[in-house]
C-alpha cells in the first residue's frame, strides 16, 4: 500500500496513513545511507516521499509535527517494552 492508502489512522488534525511509521523508517534508512540501505527510493510511499510529506504538512505544520512525534513515541515505547520488560532477545 502506498503512502496515501485507504486505511489511515487519525492523529488529530492531520490524518496519517496506516503504514506511516514503516514508510518513515524506510525513508530514514535510505536518507542515512542511500547505497548501503538497499532501498529503492521510488518504492518508498508513492514514489515521491518528500513531496508527499510536504503535502501532508502543508495544512497544519504543527499538527503534522505532533502526529509524527506520536508515531515515533509509539515505536519507541514498543522497543523499550520489548527490550527492558521482556529482556533482550535470547540466541537460538
Amino acid at each position: 500500500m502506498g503512502l496515501f492508502g485507504k486505511r489511515q489512522q487519525n492523529t488529530g488534525a492531520v490524518r496519517l496513513p496506516a503504514d506511516f511509521a514503516r514508510t518513515l523508517e524506510q525513508y530514514g534508512r535510505w536518507t542515512f545511507d542511500p547505497p548501503g540501505s538497499g532501498i529503492d527510493p521510488s518504492q518508498i510511499g508513492g514514489g515521491n516521499i518528500e513531496y508527499e510529506l510536504f503535502m501532508l504538512a502543508q495544512d497544519d505544520s504543527d499538527a503534522f509535527v505532533r502526529a509524527v512525534a506520536a508515531v515515533a513515541a509509539r515505536r519507541f515505547h514498543r522497543l523499550h517494552r520489548a527490550t527492558v520488560r521482556d529482556g533482550p532477545p535470547r540466541p537460538v
